[in-house]
């Protein structure tokens, strides 16, 4: 089923750059909120699952010939999610459903902030020989220092018939660990 709703997103952008003979860099701060009104499902207004308050990347980049050696930092707040209660249903006889989960508000907790540090080592050349075809061979390392960045924590409601015991639990996605990429291209 479908709930008619809507979603208002607010933010301002700084973005501050600064060029040397061979070392580029640039800031940018985001502030930003992002809300939804669905009264179907709240009566009040609630974060959306992307707001993301505070977003700071640095970036810094040194050229020496055809080498270029880069830094990518980036932090944002934590993202919004929904944490239930159990709710106690007395009048089920069958113990596996006497619980279920109630949300008393949507998205009011959030998870920790994110961080990733990227390195990137980038080759590039072209070959006068063969009609100026250009070649790039680069290496990075996503995710330096290896970051627990959690997007998102999904709510379930676990029934043991053992001891026939209903438990919240969840599960956390996160995104890469440290994730070496290489690629090689060619152009013309």
């Amino acid at each position: 089923s479908f709930s008619r709703g809507a979603s208002t997103t607010k933010g301002i952008d700084l973005l501050l750059k600064k060029r040397w003979s061979k070392i580029n860099t640039w800031v940018n701060y985001s502030l930003g909120y992002s809300t939804n009104t669905f009264p179907e499902i709240s009566e009040n207004r609630f974060y959306s699952f992307n707001d993301v308050r505070h977003n700071i990347t640095i970036v810094a980049s040194y050229k020496l010939k055809k080498i270029q050696f880069s830094l990518n930092a980036n932090y944002h707040s934590g993202l919004p999610y929904s944490r239930p209660n159990l709710l106690l249903n007395e009048e089920e006889v069958d113990p596996q459903f006497l619980y279920s989960l109630e949300y008393n508000a949507y998205n009011n907790e959030r998870l920790k902030p994110y961080m990733r540090l990227d390195f990137n080592i980038n080759y590039r050349t072209s070959f006068k020989k063969l009609n100026n075809l250009r070649s790039e061979i680069s290496l990075t390392l996503i995710n330096l220092l290896k970051s627990d960045n959690i997007t998102s924590r999904e709510y379930s409601l676990d029934y043991d018939e053992e001891s026939s015991v209903s438990t919240l639990s969840y599960v956390q996605n996160s995104l890469l660990e440290r994730t070496p990429l290489f690629l090689i291209r060619l152009f013309w």
